[in-house]
């Protein structure tokens, strides 16, 4: 798996530090490692879309293979040249010995690159396929989690109960209140946090112990809340949107923030419907479920299945919330969702006078300089006197 150092330029806590470092180092390996030396059934899932919730109701333990670098061999081998980045960079990290720690493996239909890809994947092992296509309601998908925990249940011998549904949502509600309480310092002018780091934090979450991480976030985030405020000149406050960033991929955030600007915010699948979460209903196992569904397929920012008007609505919001005054929109060379639906978000932010860098790349270090130039050059535009700045009515 693909090692990546990781350095905080904040104060964090020894503990909150430590685990980080060792968590991320090699992208949760020794985690899993761990977790199925103690009778753990590991089960690999694609796409944060899916619950969280819903594997551990059922004993597994849920192990995200969204990758975020290619490993030793060709990027994209065996796949085609041209594939997804983040799928290419999965294959080649399964091929790598993954896939020989997983007891199966879930994948979400919320792009035709994960979807050829299951069928890679079937030749290998035990996968279920979950069918997320666009405009599908929330009352359908509960059937595909029914039919999730079912699958579960028969690798761990646990079925899914009321009470195990419960007390995972319980789990998760208190992660994703970390997580709120760490992007809340976002908003400070500065940031308490650095973009970069944030963002390596929040993608933490998916690759180990749900309640270890929970306290290292808390641990970080409180510490801090009381550290004394950073006193220095003000930088432009960024979004980043599209295509997800995943660790350790982190080319583009490290050159926003060297070229002089603050990460506020990120409006990715991962992210934005936490952060922006309603609390789920007690009492019956079907509106439990449903409540997950509606998260997924209402709620999540994802530029395969989320309608371009209501990503404009999340990124408005977004805007307003953390006083952004600019958005670099991501496409990662492959993702044709991402590549389609920047024209339409950008124009409606350029409407509402909100200026707006799209860059489209891959997890190759080839581009850095022209990346870097260009980069420069739109913070630069944010910097200059005059400069046009968003406000919450004109967004």
């Amino acid at each position: 798996m693909p090692q990546a150092s990781v350095r905080f330029s904040c104060p964090v806590p020894p503990q909150a530090e430590q685990y980080f470092q060792r968590l991320l180092s090699d992208r949760g390996a020794a985690w899993l490692k761990t977790a199925r030396a103690g009778g753990k059934k590991v089960v690999g899932y694609f796409c944060t879309v899916l619950p969280q919730e819903l594997f551990l109701a059922a004993g597994a333990v849920p192990f995200r293979l969204c990758a975020g670098a290619w490993g030793e061999s060709a990027p994209g081998a065996p796949l085609a040249r041209d594939s997804c980045p983040v799928v290419a960079a999965a294959w080649d990290t399964l091929r790598a010995g993954l896939a020989a720690e997983l007891e199966a493996i879930v994948v979400c239909t919320t792009c035709d690159w994960k979807t050829k890809l299951a069928d890679l994947l079937r030749a290998q092992g035990n996968v279920f396929l979950i069918d997320l296509s666009p405009g599908r309601p929330a009352e359908e998908v509960v059937a595909e989690w029914e039919g999730l925990c079912a699958w579960l249940a028969d690798i761990t011998d646990v079925p899914v109960t009321r009470a195990r549904l419960e007390q995972a949502i319980d789990l998760v509600a208190q992660a994703h209140q970390a997580l709120r309480a760490l992007f809340a310092l976002r908003r400070r002018k500065p940031p308490a946090i650095s973009g970069s780091e944030a963002m390596l934090v929040a993608d933490a979450l998916y690759y180990g112990d749900v309640a270890g991480w929970t306290a290292a976030c808390r641990r970080l985030a409180d510490a801090l809340a009381r550290a004394p405020r950073e006193s220095r000149p003000a930088r432009p406050r960024v979004l980043l949107t599209g295509a997800p960033i995943i660790w350790p991929n982190d080319k583009l955030p490290r050159l926003i923030e060297q070229a002089g600007a603050d990460i506020v915010c990120e409006e990715f699948c991962s992210r934005l419907n936490v952060l922006y979460e309603n609390g789920a209903p007690r009492g019956r196992l079907r509106e439990m479920l449903l409540w997950l569904a509606r998260r997924a397929v209402e709620r999540c920012a994802c530029t395969f299945s989320l309608p371009v008007g209501r990503r404009v609505a999340l990124v408005r919001r977004a805007l307003s919330d953390f006083e952004v005054s600019g958005v670099v929109y991501h496409i990662l060379r492959g993702c044709a969702p991402a590549a389609v639906q920047a024209a339409p978000l950008a124009r409606a932010l350029r409407e509402a006078g909100v200026p707006v860098l799209e860059l489209e790349t891959d997890y190759s270090a080839e581009d850095v300089e022209p990346l870097r130039t260009r980069i420069e050059s739109f913070v630069g535009m944010l910097q200059a006197p005059g400069a046009e700045q968003p406000t919450a009515q004109g967004v």
